[in-house]
């Protein structure tokens, strides 16, 4: 199966910007106060902007070069990508409890970030292993 390279990329910026959630989650469970919460999502926030816009550069870039990609590689990336959402989807749902003063975000970014970790693996795999192809008119 062929793909566009670009979309590899995309893909592996991505994660990145799941990596860089995943610690959000991380950090905010550990900020003492309000202010340090506030100061640690506006700078996520600003990376966020910054990988999405490299994100979008690449995906509007002109680049036809296409790679072979297996199957195997494509069913990765998806499993990847499901186990994330439903990781980050359970934070979300079991972060309004509290229990017993516990922050589920110390147990949830840890986890958020290998996932993503595990993702950017799998797309620098593909691109590492994929057999370059002619360029698509």
């Amino acid at each position: 199966m062929y793909i566009y390279k670009k979309h590899v990329y995309v893909q592996l910026i991505m994660f990145g910007l799941f990596i860089i959630m995943g610690v959000n989650v991380l950090i905010s469970a550990l900020a003492q106060t309000l202010e340090a919460q506030r100061f640690t999502t506006y700078i996520t926030l600003g990376l966020l902007i910054i990988l999405a816009g490299a994100g979008l550069l690449v995906y509007f870039s002109k680049s036809k070069d296409t790679i072979e990609i297996s199957k195997k590689s494509l069913d990765h990336s998806k499993y990847v990508l499901y186990g994330y959402f439903i990781v980050y989807v359970i934070h979300m749902i079991v972060s309004q409890f509290d229990i017993k003063g516990f922050k589920m975000g110390i147990v949830f970014g840890p986890i958020l970030i290998v996932i993503a970790a595990l993702g950017v693996l799998v797309q620098y795999q593909t691109l590492k292993n994929g057999k370059d192809n002619k360029t698509l008119k």
